[in-house]
């Protein structure tokens, strides 16, 4: 967000995979109402995988349940369409489904997907989160304050 204030490019360097944010547009605020706004995509994402092997695996288990969540977000989206006739970037919702479907394969063929492969895959499902749908309603759940 201090480079979208100043008007300047930046880079991510994550420590840990836990989101698709680590290439997103998107800036979560907390506060009394915690909540996101669009600012500006990092020019690159630079990821040492043996730093995200090293963090807590809770964190690597939390970016696997963004990448699923995904196929949730993606329904909607599909729903809204079709009930309200909103906006569908079928782009931006392949882009998603596709994240979401390397985490899938993976466990289909009872293996343990690769860091790397997690990594790739929330890179891209961050990269074109054009629509607040797919910066969804997972994403505020998940910013409920642990009173609620």
């Amino acid at each position: 967000m201090i480079s979208y204030n100043l008007s300047k490019p930046f880079v991510s360097v994550p420590t840990a995979a836990s989101h698709d944010g680590i290439a997103s547009p998107f800036v979560s605020v907390k506060g009394e109402k915690p909540h996101s706004l669009v600012a500006t995509a990092p020019l690159g994402v630079f990821v040492d995988i043996d730093v995200i092997k090293k963090a807590p695996k809770k964190l690597l288990a939390s970016g696997c349940g963004d990448l699923v969540a995904k196929i949730t977000a993606v329904k909607d989206w599909q729903l809204g369409r079709d009930n309200t006739g909103e906006y569908y970037g079928r782009y931006s919702s392949n882009l998603a489904s596709m994240s979401a479907k390397i985490l899938l394969e993976a466990t289909e063929k009872k293996k343990r997907p690769d860091v790397r492969e997690i990594v790739e895959a929330l890179i891209s499902a961050g990269v074109d989160r054009k629509s607040t749908r797919l910066n969804s309603s997972h994403t505020d759940i998940s910013r409920m304050p642990s009173s609620a």
